[in-house]
């Protein structure tokens, strides 16, 4: 039986975006998740030597394992067991997508992650996961064009699909394209049944396009959800971020870390937060998820 934290960093691993149902919001669905992938993965004939590597790496992640300073190095773990996996099948499309995600994104090696997910497709053309996820490293890598094409991919598959809304619309915000980034994000809201991550982007959209009133009640709406179901510390952060509330975005940033929360993976290559670089505090971030400035 898979529980708990565990069981939610496992689901983690499994949990391909492409699944359309309502998000999960307890550690035992993310449990149960989990062991449906498992089971379809394995029972379907797949190698267990082509996962057990990432899958350790991904347990061992340190953004989100909030590993004491001076305790064991996971970063050295996340590494040895990533090469330990491309060693096992370097043709697997799986490993090249983890490895992307995990061994290359949280460091801000986003133009090697791009090549690896390129990778993965011409090994898997048609894998939404390794596309979705190209998109993403798109974006961060600032080709914002490039990411809304391959989102668009996704949505042209399936118009509903609530990922490929959501990557367009944060294409869209940093192309100053504020109108059709609050759509997209209203799109992706709607059609994730209002995940509680998909209104803080929302609200990120609405402050930095000027409607503060919007994004006040995008933040009221959240502390509303909060007492009933699990709402991400940083979806609270990127609102007072775009308010310019910079003391209160950080406040939540340390409460993301606590959380683990997984939106903080790619904090050194989120293009908005290039602003708040210099700030002792970003710093701080960094060293509390054992990274490199």
């Amino acid at each position: 039986e898979v529980g708990g934290n565990k069981g939610y960093d496992i689901a983690g691993f499994f949990y391909i975006p492409i699944a359309r149902d309502r998000p999960l919001v307890t550690p035992q669905a993310w449990a149960t998740v989990a062991r449906s992938y498992l089971q379809g993965y394995l029972a379907g004939g797949g190698d267990p030597g082509d996962i057990k590597g990432a899958l350790r790496a991904e347990y061992l992640n340190p953004f989100l394992i909030a590993i004491p300073l001076g305790a064991l190095n996971p970063i050295r773990e996340v590494r040895r067991e990533m090469n330990r996996a491309l060693q096992l099948n370097p043709a697997s499309p799986v490993v090249r997508v983890r490895f992307a995600v995990i061994g290359l994104m949280p460091h801000g090696r986003i133009e090697e992650a791009i090549r690896e997910l390129e990778g993965a497709l011409e090994l898997d053309p048609r894998s939404g996961f390794a596309r979705l996820w190209l998109a993403v490293m798109l974006w961060l890598g600032r080709q914002y064009d490039r990411g809304i094409e391959q989102a668009q991919l996704e949505i042209d598959a399936d118009p509903t699909y609530y990922m490929g809304h959501f990557v367009i619309g944060l294409c869209f915000r940093e192309k100053g394209m504020f109108d059709e980034a609050v759509a997209a994000h209203r799109r992706a809201i709607e059609f994730s049944g209002g995940a509680p991550m998909m209104l803080g982007w929302l609200g990120l959209a609405l402050a930095e396009r000027g409607n503060t009133a919007g994004a006040r009640a995008i933040l009221d709406r959240l502390h509303l959800i909060a007492p009933k179901a699990y709402v991400p510390p940083i979806s609270f952060a990127w609102i007072h971020l775009g308010l310019g509330e910079t003391d209160s975005f950080f406040t939540w940033m340390d409460r993301a870390i606590d959380a683990r929360d997984h939106m903080l993976t790619p904090i050194k290559s989120y293009p908005f937060l290039d602003p708040i670089r210099p700030d002792p505090r970003y710093l701080g971030l960094l060293r509390r998820m054992n990274l490199k400035p």
